[in-house]
């Protein structure tokens, strides 16, 4: 069994389904290193725990669709590509 794939800082690799390299391990949250948000935080553990539950990966995260928000006074958000993403896909 191989050990699980580290990125930069530690963060842990996993595929869109949150399933990492090692058999029945998955990762969410935090630890991935990739939107530390509350939203993508509760969106890729559902994923997981869908996917821990269907024994294979069957769901998987699309991380456009998540809702960036910083909680203060007033609240600011965004969803989906910034405009210079969108440009870049040929939108």
């Amino acid at each position: 069994m191989t050990g699980l794939a580290l990125l930069r800082r530690g963060h842990v690799e996993v595929a869109s389904s949150m399933k990492t390299r090692v058999p029945n391990i998955y990762a969410a949250g935090d630890v991935l290193g990739k939107y530390m948000l509350y939203h993508a935080a509760v969106k890729e553990s559902v994923v997981a725990a869908w996917n821990i539950l269907h024994g294979k990966p069957i769901y998987e995260v699309n991380f456009n669709s998540i809702p960036m928000t910083i909680f203060t006074e007033p609240e600011a958000a965004m969803v989906g590509l910034s405009e210079d993403a969108a440009k870049a896909r040929g939108h």
